[in-house]
């Protein structure tokens, strides 16, 4: 196995080395994990480099395999400067904890070994605008993202969860953004446990889930909403104990269910009669007639034929009664000039 390094650097100097690498932000340094000692300071572990780095450093970290169990409790940003190839593992609890506010992830393939009973590939507590983004999540016992302990106004999106006991666990956490993630063949797709309010869930797949979003009966778990996610091939689509809110009421759009067999009679796209959740008198009233790909798109005309019926019956009726008395006019008139 190759033998990791990670470096850090100035702006000055990774302009001279890496200029295609430059990451940094405005007040801040980069830190390169690479895979050759290229400069004056190099680390083994990626730990090694958080410990160094100061906040709104910039961590890079070439393609590798890191085995070790990350905690992150400064204000950074940690990128993978290659998704497929740059993987972090741990067989302990987390693989990466974050502590700290204003941290970003994006760019890695992130797992915990199968003999661990629980923990996550990435674990919140009480952080607020952390984004993990672009991300591929795989092959965890227990969470690949779990959102814990007051963590608030986080922002998780555009990551593949998947084959793990819980998609994203949210206790104890509200105002979050769940967005356009690929969440498929786990246990439960996404959970919500206690104390947990006004998180927004849109744009998801869920896909080949036991349950694709499971909500335990709690009191003071409401109001988090469901809008514009996709729900297909899951054993159960949602479970819902408490109080939440399964469309976007200024939209008037819910989500695409894939069992919804209601009719779309005023070719709106979206369904005529509500679906109904498991649990709860929970609802979705308004449910999409076709998957959420950006837009609202309508796949077929669902026309009431005995609609059309009368409709014609009707437009006969008017038509007789009103070329009738003009046929009968011209009939009397060229009858009058002799030609009958």
């Amino acid at each position: 196995m190759k033998k990791n390094h990670i470096t850090i650097l100035t702006v000055g100097i990774i302009f001279i080395f890496f200029v295609n690498l430059q990451c940094t932000t405005s007040n801040g340094k980069t830190l390169t994990v690479v895979d050759k000692p290229l400069t004056f300071i190099h680390y083994e572990k990626i730990q090694d480099a958080i410990n160094n780095a100061s906040d709104g450093d910039t961590i890079e970290v070439w393609d590798d395999t890191y085995n070790e169990s990350i905690v992150i409790n400064k204000s950074i940003f940690l990128i993978g400067i290659n998704k497929e190839k740059t993987m972090i593992k741990t067989k302990l609890f987390n693989t990466i904890s974050i502590t700290a506010d204003n941290v970003l992830i994006s760019g890695f393939t992130i797992l915990r070994e199968e003999n661990q009973e629980f923990g996550s590939c990435i674990a919140l507590f009480n952080t607020s605008n952390v984004t993990i983004t672009n991300n591929t999540f795989q092959n965890s016992k227990g969470a690949c993202i779990s959102i814990n302990q007051q963590s608030h106004d986080n922002i998780i999106n555009e990551n593949t969860l998947t084959n793990t006991q819980y998609g994203i666990y949210i206790t104890e956490s509200n105002n979050n953004i769940i967005t356009e993630n690929n969440i498929e063949t786990n246990y439960n797709g996404i959970t919500i446990l206690d104390n947990c309010q006004n998180n927004t869930i849109h744009y998801n797949n869920l896909t080949n889930n036991s349950y694709g979003v499971y909500i335990g009966e709690w009191e003071n778990t409401l109001n988090n909403e469901f809008y514009h996610n996709n729900f297909m091939n899951n054993s159960n689509h949602a479970q819902d104990l408490s109080q939440n809110k399964w469309y976007n009421e200024t939209l008037s759009h819910g989500n695409y269910w894939d069992d919804y067999n209601g009719t779309d009679n005023n070719n709106d796209a979206i369904g005529d009669t509500s679906y109904n959740l498991d649990g709860e008198a929970n609802e979705d009233l308004y449910p999409l007639m076709s998957t959420y790909q950006g837009r609202i798109v309508l796949e077929e005309y669902n026309v009431d034929q005995e609609l059309i019926f009368i409709m014609l019956i009707i437009g006969m009726i008017i038509t007789i009664g009103f070329i009738g008395p003009i046929a009968y006019l011209w009939y009397r008139k060229k009858k009058k000039m002799g030609y009958y």
